[in-house]
């Protein structure tokens, strides 16, 4: 259990992410035909599932022969399909057992009037998400599909980082672990599971390790264990570290979590709050906030910053490649810019 706050860093390779991308900006890109070949290109489908483009014919086959062979019990079916000028994509999971429905048509002599060598059994959109293949006296099968964006199709190979709040949070309290504090998640996400392992065996700092001497009301309590993560160091007066993931452009809600921090504290001067959002413009929107008399007026000393996922990036690579966790930690505090 101790080491699975390493799994859940090795998890993220700088490779992996550029790679990522690389193929979303190919996948954006691409006509129907071509976003088949990138998905087969970069190994995102496995080779049991069946990948297969459709154009304005509305009209698409199955290869009875080569299914049979391959198909397993999770096998995919995943179309790229083109309507006006964009391309959608969806998918079943049942294709197993619709290769099964598909075998039992053929017994009941489809392809009697059909010349097929390869065994292609045709199927149409009788709507926009549902392929119906058969004849009268066969019976029909109708395939009803999900329709899938960019990055869940991506998701098929890699475990997304971009905008991805439970896993740019569960990275960072790995790496305040990582930096030798303990660390603690939010309430409602300190038994979630990611990359196969539990978050409560890794961020195992709870509310009774924070410095809470001036707490003054229980609704003050449940807005501090409402913060994303906090990084708790082991002894008196060391930094406390909250740190909020942001990308709804909450600002005032997520600073509201974070003071709450700073206001329990015995010595707010030893608390930094940092948001976490997308854009390096956003620390414009988040400085009006904190500018406000509500906040730029309590009687402590704030201590607020903000830090782009881009950066955080950055730190993860560093680590990724290797470079001492020191250096990895200094990096990190250097590209806080306060507020």
């Amino acid at each position: 259990m101790e080491d699975n706050y390493i799994k859940i860093l090795d998890s993220f390779k700088i490779n992996d992410y550029i790679e990522t991308k690389q193929i979303k900006k190919e996948l954006k890109e691409a006509d129907h035909i071509e976003a088949t070949k990138i998905i087969k290109k970069y190994g995102i489908v496995q080779p049991y599932d069946y990948v297969r483009a459709c154009g304005k014919s509305n009209f698409t086959d199955f290869a009875l022969n080569k299914l049979e062979k391959r198909t397993e019990g999770d096998s995919k079916y995943i179309i790229s399909k083109l309507v006006g000028d964009k391309v959608i994509y969806m998918y079943t999971n049942d294709l197993f057992e619709k290769v099964e429905e598909m075998k039992l048509l053929v017994s009941k002599g489809y392809f009697e009037t059909i010349k097929s060598s390869t065994n292609k059994i045709k199927g149409y959109f009788k709507d926009e998400n549902e392929i119906t293949i058969g004849k009268k006296y066969t019976g029909e099968i109708k395939i009803i599909l999900n329709e899938a964006d960019i990055n869940s199709i991506v998701m098929r190979k890699y475990y997304l980082f971009d905008k991805n709040h439970l896993a740019i949070q569960s990275q960072i309290g790995a790496l305040g672990v990582y930096f030798g504090y303990k660390s603690k998640l939010a309430q409602n996400d300190k038994n979630k599971e990611i990359y196969g392992v539990n978050l409560n065996t890794v961020c195992i700092a709870t509310m009774q390790d924070l410095d809470l001497s001036n707490l003054k009301s229980e609704k003050s309590f449940e807005k501090i264990d409402y913060v994303d993560v906090v990084w708790i160091g082991d002894n008196t007066g060391e930094l406390t570290v909250a740190i909020e993931v942001e990308f709804k452009e909450d600002w005032l809600d997520a600073m509201v979590r974070l003071i709450s921090v700073s206001l329990a504290s015995s010595c707010a001067s030893n608390v930094i709050n940092i948001i976490v959002s997308e854009k390096e413009e956003d620390y414009i929107s988040i400085r009006n906030i904190a500018n406000m008399d509500m906040i730029s007026l309590l009687p402590i000393n704030l201590k607020l910053a903000h830090i782009t996922t881009q950066k955080l990036i950055g730190i993860l690579s560093m680590r990724d490649n290797r470079v001492e966790s020191d250096l990895v930690r200094k990096k990190f505090f250097n590209e806080l810019r306060y507020i």
